[in-house]
C-alpha cells in the first residue's frame, strides 16, 4: 500500500520591518483543491524570494479572483550528440557511391548483360497526288464575271488551283487556290468582251493532279458609258416674260414690251405655241398667217416654219432642213425602227439615252406623240417602223432663242396615218418643257434694231412704227 504524499507547507511570513507602523500582512495566494495533485508532482523548494513575497499587489476595483498556478513546461528533448548525425551522412554517401558505379557498369555493358536490341527501320510512305476533278464547266451572265463549277472525285485533295489562259495569254497561269472541297468559283477579273480559257488542278504534298477539261467562256461586254447629259444652253433674253424672246418677238411682230400685244388675254408665247397669231386677237391662226409657211416632206408629214426662213429638201433623202435667219437649223430626219421597238428602247440601242433622261410630252394638235431627249433641243416621233427625229441646232449662237418656236414646230406636225384633228379653237398651255427661264440681263449686251409695229386699242386701222433695242446677253 502507498504512502499519500505529504502536502508541503509553505515557509513562514517574514518578520515585519523595523521601523515599520504595524505587522504586514502579505497577501497569501491558495491554491484550489482541484490543482493538488498538479502541485504534488512539483518538486521543492518554493520560491523564497525576498522580493516576491514582500511586493505588495496592486488593489483592484473589482472583486479579485484566485490566480491559477502555471503548469511548468516539460524540460527539452535534447538533440542527439554531433557525431552520431556525421555517422549517417557518411553511410549515406558511400551508398549513393555504389549506387552510381553500379549503374554505369550496367550501362556500359548492358549489350552483354541483355543481349543487342534489333533495329527496326522507319518506313515513310510517300504522298500520293490526288485525284483530278472532272465535268468543269463555266458561264457568264454580268460583264467581266465567269462562274465555275466542277465534281470534287479526290478525298486526299489539300486543295485546288484555278488557272486561266485570256485571248493574250500563250500559257494558263494559276488565278486563285482554294480550300478543299470547294467545286464552285466565280472570278470577277475576266476579261469583258473576250473569251477566257479555265482548267482546274486538285494538288496536296504528293503533288499535282491532271487537269480538269479546259472550258472556254465568251465573257459578257460592258455597256457603253452613256454620254453624258449635254449642259442646257440659256434661253435668249426676254423683256416681257410672255414666252417668246426678243428675237422672237421680230419675227411674230409683236412687241418685246408687251407680254400680250394683243390685248386678248393671253401671252403673246402662249398663242405662238398653240398656232395663233400673238398680233391679231384669238381665233387668228398661224395656219393661214401671211408669216408662216407650210413644210412637208414626200414621206408624209408637214409643219410650219416662219416665212422668212430657208426650207432645204435634201433630194438624196428625205431630210429636211429649215434656216432661220440668225444661223439657227433645224433638221427633220427619218430613221429606221424595223422591229418596231418601244421608244425607250430604241433611244437606248440607237442613240445611248437612258429611259430616266426621256421627257415624255403630251400629243399634239393632231394627236402626235413626242419624246424630248436629254438636251431638250431633240424631239423624237414613233411612227411605225421609223421615228422621226426634229433637231434644234445652235450653229454658233450662245443662247437658245427659238425654244418656243421649236414647240410650235413640233405641235404643227401632222402625219398621214393621224387618225384625228382635233379643235383648235381654245389655246392650250405650255408644257414646262418648252417654257422660257427668263435671264437676267448683263451690262455687256449686243442691241440690235428691230421694227415693230403694234396696233393700238381703239384703231385697228392706225398702227404705230416704232423702233425697240433687243439686248442678248
Amino acid at each position: 500500500m502507498s504512502t499519500p504524499p505529504v502536502k508541503p507547507i509553505a515557509p513562514p511570513p517574514p518578520a515585519p520591518q523595523a521601523g515599520g507602523s504595524g505587522v504586514r500582512d502579505p497577501q497569501i495566494t491558495v491554491i484550489p483543491e482541484s490543482y493538488y495533485g498538479v502541485a504534488l508532482h512539483l518538486q521543492p523548494p518554493f520560491s523564497t524570494d525576498e522580493d516576491e513575497l514582500t511586493k505588495q499587489p496592486e488593489q483592484p476595483s473589482q472583486p479579485v479572483f484566485p490566480v491559477v498556478a502555471p503548469i511548468a513546461a516539460p524540460a527539452a528533448i535534447q538533440p542527439p550528440p554531433v557525431e552520431h548525425r556525421s555517422r549517417f551522412w557518411l553511410i549515406g554517401l558511400i551508398v549513393f557511391v555504389l549506387l552510381a558505379a553500379g549503374g554505369v557498369w550496367v550501362a556500359w555493358n548492358r549489350d552483354t548483360l541483355f543481349g543487342k536490341a534489333p533495329v527496326v527501320p522507319m518506313v515513310v510512305e510517300t504522298p500520293v497526288a490526288p485525284n483530278a476533278p472532272t465535268d468543269l464547266t463555266g458561264v457568264s451572265s454580268a460583264p467581266g464575271a465567269v462562274r465555275l463549277n466542277w465534281q470534287d472525285r479526290s478525298q486526299t485533295e489539300a486543295g485546288f488551283r484555278i488557272e486561266r489562259k485570256t485571248a493574250l495569254d500563250l500559257n494558263f497561269a494559276a488565278l486563285q487556290t482554294l480550300p478543299a472541297n470547294s467545286v464552285t468559283f466565280l472570278d470577277p477579273t475576266a476579261p469583258p468582251g473576250s473569251a477566257s480559257t479555265y482548267r482546274v488542278i486538285a494538288f496536296n504534298p504528293g503533288g499535282d493532279s491532271t487537269s480538269t477539261n479546259s472550258v472556254l467562256v465568251d465573257v459578257v461586254a460592258a455597256p457603253d458609258a452613256p454620254p453624258p447629259a449635254p449642259t442646257l444652253p440659256p434661253d435668249g433674253l426676254d423683256l416681257d416674260s410672255d414666252g417668246l424672246t426678243n428675237t422672237e418677238e421680230g419675227v411674230y411682230g409683236s412687241n418685246p414690251q408687251l407680254p400680250d400685244s394683243d390685248a386678248d388675254g393671253y401671252l403673246d408665247g402662249n398663242e405662238v405655241f398653240n398656232l395663233y397669231a400673238p398680233t391679231v386677237k384669238a381665233p387668228a391662226s398661224l395656219l393661214t398667217s401671211a408669216m408662216m409657211q407650210v413644210v412637208s416632206s414626200t414621206v408624209g408629214w408637214q409643219t410650219l416654219a416662219p416665212k422668212a426662213w430657208t426650207v432645204t429638201p435634201d433630194p438624196a433623202s428625205s431630210d429636211v432642213r429649215i434656216q432661220s435667219a440668225t444661223g439657227e437649223l433645224f433638221l427633220l430626219r427619218m430613221e429606221a425602227n424595223p422591229t418596231k421597238q418601244e421608244i425607250h428602247a430604241w433611244l437606248t440601242d440607237k442613240k445611248r439615252v437612258q429611259p430616266e433622261q426621256v421627257t415624255e410630252l403630251m400629243s399634239n394638235k393632231y394627236g402626235v406623240r413626242f419624246y424630248l431627249g436629254p438636251d431638250r433641243l431633240t424631239a423624237y416621233v414613233p411612227w411605225g417602223d421609223r421615228v422621226l427625229t426634229i433637231t434644234y441646232q445652235l450653229g454658233a449662237q450662245s443662247f437658245v432663242n427659238y425654244r418656243t418656236t421649236f414647240g410650235m414646230i413640233l405641235n404643227a406636225l401632222r402625219l398621214s396615218e393621224s387618225p384625228k384633228v382635233p379643235d383648235l379653237s381654245q389655246p392650250v398651255s405650255i408644257p414646262p418643257a418648252f417654257q422660257m427661264t427668263p435671264v437676267a440681263s448683263s451690262t455687256s449686251s449686243i442691241t440690235t434694231g428691230v421694227t415693230t409695229t403694234i396696233p393700238t386699242p381703239t384703231t385697228s386701222s392706225t398702227v404705230i412704227t416704232r423702233t425697240s433695242s433687243s439686248t442678248t446677253p
